[in-house]
């Protein structure tokens, strides 16, 4: 269905919905509602008989019903960011309706960007059943996921079969905005366990991360705790002459002391700036 005509569907459905944590809980009215149902199909399919309004709208119902429960795992965790299993990625309906931007796959295959026609973005974090004999490999993939996360993508949501990925993703998210706000603010960096403690407060984080998980969030909050902390190597010292562009060496005119030696070492890179664009988390 073209979205044109899905969206007085929505504008339908965000009268119904109901302010839930972060976001809205999008709930359809029941299927006995039959004058919501023939006012749907009037607006969304374009028919007037009253006959037509009735069967159509019978068969949104059922339509509408089938994607909101497909998308039933979908839990919004900020106001820009949610959570959910790989069906919630099919249901097209709840991904426009939440105004989805951005869509980050976790699965160990390939899958498809079914609604980049929507102006949908998606990222694929592929993950090998065997992903613990390659933890290296999943620091890096849990920076590259971070990197798209953080772009202009929001809002997003991070789906995956497995609730543990879908936590560990968001945690190393959160680590990542921590910093960012360590840097500005002079604050305390945000540990392991705020970001998953915060997780299970939204509902999210039902299963206790495992020994691999741990070890791959350790590392990822470490690698980002030396780059906020790098300082490039000292410069040794002595006097640095000037040449003027002509070549010739600038000329004293008088002898030098001790007192009149001037240093010329740099002032140290703030390694802060190499950080990714501040976040909007």
């Amino acid at each position: 269905m073209p979205r044109e005509r899905i969206e007085p569907l929505l504008c339908m459905l965000h009268d119904c919905a109901e302010e839930c944590g972060e976001g809205l809980r999008f709930a359809a009215p029941p299927l006995t509602d039959h004058h919501f149902w023939r006012a749907a199909a009037i607006r969304v399919c374009g028919v007037e008989d009253d006959v037509d309004a009735e069967v159509e709208g019978q068969k949104l119902a059922i339509s509408v019903h089938a994607e909101l429960e497909s998308a039933s795992s979908y839990v919004q965790v900020t106001p820009d960011l949610a959570l959910g299993d790989l069906p919630t990625s099919g249901s097209r309906l709840m991904l426009l309706a939440h105004g989805v931007k951005g869509l980050c796959y976790i699965s160990s295959h390939e899958m498809d960007a079914l609604w980049s026609g929507d102006g949908l973005v998606y990222h694929h974090l592929k993950i090998s059943p065997g992903y613990a004999s390659c933890q290296s490999t999943l620091v890096q993939q849990l920076h590259e996921a971070c990197t798209f996360l953080c772009a202009s993508h929001r809002p997003a949501v991070v789906v995956s079969s497995c609730p543990k990925l879908r936590a560990l993703v968001l945690a190393a998210l959160m680590i990542l905005e921590g910093q960012h706000r360590c840097v500005r603010c002079s604050r305390a960096q945000t540990s392991i366990a705020a970001c998953l403690g915060k997780l299970e407060a939204c509902g999210v984080h039902t299963e206790q991360l495992g020994t691999t998980e741990m070890h791959v969030l350790q590392t990822f909050a470490v690698g980002l705790n030396e780059a906020l902390t790098h300082k490039p190597p000292p410069r040794h010292g002595g006097l640095e002459v000037g040449t003027p562009t002509g070549g010739t060496r600038a000329q004293t005119g008088a002898p030098t002391t001790p007192g009149s030696k001037r240093s010329a070492q740099r002032e140290p890179v703030d390694a802060r700036k190499k950080l990714m664009p501040e976040l909007r988390l």
